[in-house]
């Protein structure tokens, strides 16, 4: 190989664009479950859930400044994935946990005014 072939070969590869970190697709997705652990309430209750949904934005920004460790910065960013459906899934819980509670309190009430003269 000639010195200018190789000089083509190693700036070719010099110029060629990275892999992204991540798709438009995975970037939507997560932008999703923060959207729907924030609507149900994971900001702030149960304190669990609060702790993941941070931890899950700080990791997030992190894994994206991560250009030269991509595989460093996947991990974290699936970490953070993860983080932040568990967050909503925690939240959820909660949620489901406060409606059928209401619910019981509402047929016990119920019970306790047909049963009192």
């Amino acid at each position: 190989m000639t010195s200018l072939s190789l000089l083509v070969l190693f700036t070719g590869c010099a110029t060629s664009p990275p892999k992204p970190l991540l798709t438009a697709g995975q970037r939507q997705a997560f932008a999703e479950v923060i959207r729907e652990a924030q609507a149900e309430g994971a900001e702030s209750e149960p304190p669990e859930a609060a702790r993941l949904l941070r931890e899950a934005k700080s990791e997030f920004e992190y894994g994206q400044r991560l250009p030269k460790y991509p595989e460093r910065a996947r991990g974290i960013l699936a970490k953070a994935q993860s983080d932040a459906e568990a967050a909503l899934r925690m939240a959820r819980r909660r949620h489901q946990e406060q409606a059928a509670a209401a619910q019981l309190d509402r047929h016990d009430l119920a019970t306790a005014s047909a049963i009192t003269p």
